[in-house]
């Protein structure tokens, strides 16, 4: 038997070595027909060309795995994306008035969901994408992605952050020398609605709504409290708001616009009016970010829905003209959006951004000329579950 196996042994040693002898010369008497080795790819960095007012962000929070979020930026004229850069969990972006950068807040976790927990301003170049430095800031508030969680000034200089721990506060972010001025409580108020260059808005529990103003070097120097103005148990009002003519605009759950006057000490409510016409009282807004405006026009997502559904895409996009005080155009959108933005400028889109009706994924961006109401066109495959859209000024 041990012969035998010996035996195999040396017709299998014999075999493989013609084999490999065979296999030799073949590649020998090949070596006239092999190509030049292939040369390595070269990285390079794209400079993007001066910012548009049709750029928009596009703040993908991403459902099926929230600590891999990404913001995307599409040129809306192309429907192109034209970049992206990693987001961390639930994250928010602001632009600089200029676009010469942008800022991405954030938060990571040392073992991915869980460790010790790092909250950053993330500053980026804004033609390149390129991460410029990283500014720590105190736990911000981590729900799902909402523009209210942060606030630009109107000058550039400052970013706001929201916190809740469960303590409401604040961190004010020099961006100017790109560092952490500080953090101050804001007790029983929420949210962050930018005013000008040294204020912003809070919502506060009780439904009034409070003023912070900031110095020159980010320090609170006076804070002024309105009357209740929201009936925050009846009709309650979405975060989300807009701004005309200096004046914020808040719409509620039932399809209620007030208008609040931030140029004074507090604010104040200069008049609340419905979009609501006689017959029309299934119809009520529905969305995430859903509201916007151009000139003196609102433009409210909007469908008929049953009570709780607010949160639900809607397939309306309703334009309300505050001089003619009346709903002027009713725009039926090629497919349900959450959230929505008109651009600044003077051929101003209006941008709807939904998921797949069938699959509750993928983000698909639709384009409308905003005055007419005409379809541009629209991009899908923008992310896994897209929620906000951040625009450039012009």
């Amino acid at each position: 038997m041990q012969r035998v196996q010996k035996g195999l042994k040396a017709h299998t040693f014999a075999y493989l070595l013609i084999l490999g002898l065979a296999l030799w010369m073949s590649f020998t008497s090949a070596q006239g027909d092999i190509p030049e080795p292939l040369m390595p790819d070269t990285v390079t960095t794209e400079v993007l060309g001066e910012a548009s007012p049709h750029w928009v962000w596009v703040v993908d929070v991403n459902f099926l795995g929230l600590t891999a979020s990404k913001a995307l930026l599409v040129d809306a004229d192309s429907l192109k994306v034209l970049g992206s850069v990693s987001s961390g969990l639930t994250p928010n972006l602001e632009v600089s008035p200029d676009g010469s950068e942008f800022y991405v807040v954030e938060t990571y976790y040392s073992k991915g969901t869980r460790g010790e927990r790092q909250d950053l301003v993330a500053v980026y170049d804004g033609k390149t994408l390129s991460l410029k430095t990283e500014i720590e800031i105190p736990a911000h508030f981590s729900v799902v992605s909402k523009r209210p969680t942060a606030a630009i000034s109107s000058d550039g200089r400052f970013l706001a952050v929201f916190n809740m721990r469960p303590a409401t506060s604040v961190s004010i972010v020099d961006l100017n020398n790109h560092s952490l001025v500080g953090e101050f409580e804001t007790p029983g108020c929420y949210m962050l609605t930018p005013i000008d260059a040294r204020r912003f808005m809070m919502f506060c529990g009780d439904g009034s709504l409070q003023s912070i103003s900031l110095d020159d070097e980010g320090q609170v120097i006076a804070r002024e409290r309105s009357e209740r103005i929201i009936d925050v148990d009846g009709d309650p009002v979405f975060e989300h708001s807009t701004m005309i003519a200096g004046d914020i605009f808040l719409l509620s759950y039932k399809g209620m616009v007030h208008q609040i006057d931030v140029d004074g000490v507090a604010p104040s409510l200069v008049k609340s009016f419905s979009l609501l016409a006689e017959g029309e009282e299934g119809w009520m807004p529905g969305g995430w970010q859903l509201i916007s405006s151009y000139d003196d026009k609102l433009y409210v997502l909007m469908d008929e829905r049953p009570a709780d559904t607010h949160k639900y895409p809607s397939g309306y996009v309703w334009v309300y003209d505050l001089s003619e005080e009346a709903v002027v155009q009713k725009i039926a959108l090629e497919m349900p959006a959450q959230s929505l933005m008109v651009t600044q400028d003077e051929t101003p889109l209006l941008l709807a951004l939904g998921l797949i009706p069938e699959l509750e994924l993928f983000g698909v961006l639709q384009s409308y000329d905003a005055l007419s109401g005409a379809f541009n066109g629209a991009v899908d495959s923008i992310g896994i579950t897209p929620y906000l859209l951040i625009g450039y000024q012009p």
